[in-house]
């Protein structure tokens, strides 16, 4: 769901002010600086065109990055460990 209007825009504000992190993606820049003025620090977000086949493969990067820095945090530098609990 892209976030520069409508649902998705609503649907990332949301989050955000419920003080979840937010992993949004917008098709224009001007749509990007629009939701960053109107939410925290909690929302990271990257320009997405799902027409283009390298917009997709740069989003979907960017994804699995916040993830694994996430689950860095989380499992204190080891996100094997945190895999492996969360298995168990």
């Amino acid at each position: 769901m892209m976030c520069d209007s409508g649902l998705g825009n609503l649907l990332a504000r949301q989050l955000d002010l419920r003080g979840l992190r937010v992993l949004a993606a917008c098709l224009t820049e001007e749509g990007a600086q629009q939701l960053r003025g109107q939410t925290s620090d909690r929302l990271e977000m990257v320009i997405l065109d799902v027409t283009k086949t390298e917009s997709i493969s740069v989003a979907a990067q960017w994804v699995k990055e916040c993830v694994r820095k996430e689950l860095e945090t989380l499992s204190g530098g080891n996100p094997h460990q945190l895999m492996m609990s969360v298995s168990a």
